[in-house]
């Protein structure tokens, strides 16, 4: 069915049936559908926001990563991971992490479950990306953030 029509149909049943409640009542009925029919959407900015706060503490890491040690991480996805969580030469953890934010293969997944891409251009370009919702790079929907460095000394 429409959801406007379900709309008009729900409105029209409180419509007709108000006089038998309170003001109190209705207002409130009115205020839980409101919020129900924007659910989705605040859910959905809500994992938008996740996934953002996510991306930023992966940079924050990485960049630690190379002031400290010299170097951003190398290697696979999941070799980045180990080494921001602390398996790196010098045993310093970089990345606090939720043991469900990782994949099977070790990497880290953003809200969506798609493993977030790391870019690593020379020695101070750095982009962190998600899929986004669809689970698709290279769309509309992706949420990245790129940071541009001059190398430092440990």
């Amino acid at each position: 069915m429409n959801p406007k029509r379900l709309l008009l149909i729900f409105f029209g049943a409180l419509v007709a049936s108000r006089k038998e409640m309170d003001v109190f009542g209705f207002a409130l009925l009115v205020f839980i559908f409101l919020v129900a029919a924007r659910l989705p959407r605040l859910m959905e900015w809500a994992t938008k926001g996740r996934a953002n706060a996510e991306i930023i503490s992966i940079g924050a890491a990485m960049e630690e990563h190379r002031k400290h040690l010299g170097h951003y991480p190398s290697g696979e996805l999941a070799d980045t991971l180990r080494s921001l969580r602390g398996e790196n030469e010098k045993k310093i953890v970089f990345l606090l992490m939720d043991a469900k934010s990782a994949g099977s293969g070790g990497e880290f997944l953003d809200p969506w479950g798609t493993p977030y891409r790391i870019e690593i251009q020379g020695t101070k370009h750095l982009r962190i990306a998600s899929a986004g919702h669809n689970n698709t790079f290279g769309d509309g929907d992706d949420i990245q953030k790129s940071s541009t460095n001059a190398p430092t000394k440990p």
